[in-house]
């Protein structure tokens, strides 16, 4: 074999392995553009829920979704600037509510279910209220359900029906899936709000979230 036709074979198999190569690389990364918009779609699955508890509005162009607990006193202390960011941008801001009730407090769980019995008869940010205004009054108290079912007095609820969808449980299966999805999300504290997909933890700062609404305006 010549020296010329060395020269050009070997041009032709390092064209080849080029070509090889590039295939290889634009397939490795279509390959992880799918992975990455596959894994954005599965947590969004797992911070909004078909039954999720959503305060929204077409116009909206913000979400903020909370993972609370209502025994959580860092949850209380937050209610009020969340209360009050809602308002400032009432219509431009979606609001969902995800349970959260820690292992540590005894009567979270059964908040968590009093708050959905309530949401059956459209009272839940009503009960929302309560619970957290009132929570040192409950969150010690050796039966919490007498007083819960003071607050659907309170409300107005039908008593019979908010009290039976206590006993049975009703919204277990769906606030332990909000668990599950937390957990998922690796959320561990309370509260920890996530601002159309931006996780921030504790008591929010009210200027950090106004940053990120009016930027998403």
């Amino acid at each position: 074999m010549s020296q010329e036709v060395k020269i050009i074979f070997g041009i032709i198999v390092v064209t080849v392995l080029l070509l090889v190569g590039g295939i290889f690389l634009v397939n490795r990364n279509s390959s992880n553009q799918t992975n990455e918009n596959v894994l954005a779609t599965t947590e969004m699955s797992r911070l909004v829920r078909e039954d999720s508890i959503i305060i929204a509005t077409k116009s909206a162009t913000t979400t903020i979704v909370e993972f609370a607990d209502f025994q959580c006193p860092a949850c209380a202390a937050a209610q009020p600037l969340l209360d009050e960011l809602l308002t400032t941008y009432q219509g431009k801001v979606n609001y969902v509510y995800r349970h959260l009730p820690l292992p540590q407090h005894k009567h979270a769980m059964l908040a968590a279910e009093s708050s959905e019995a309530a949401k059956v008869q459209g009272k839940f940010l009503e009960m929302q209220q309560l619970l957290y205004s009132r929570q040192t009054q409950w969150a010690s108290a050796e039966d919490a359900k007498v007083l819960f079912v003071e607050y659907a007095k309170e409300l107005r609820l039908d008593t019979e029906s908010f009290t039976k969808a206590i006993d049975e449980k009703q919204a277990e299966g769906k606030i332990l899936r909000d668990v599950s999805d937390a957990q998922a999300l690796k959320v561990s504290a309370t509260p920890t709000f996530y601002i159309n997909g931006q996780m921030i933890q504790g008591v929010p700062d009210k200027t950090e979230f106004q940053r990120i609404i009016e930027g998403t305006k």
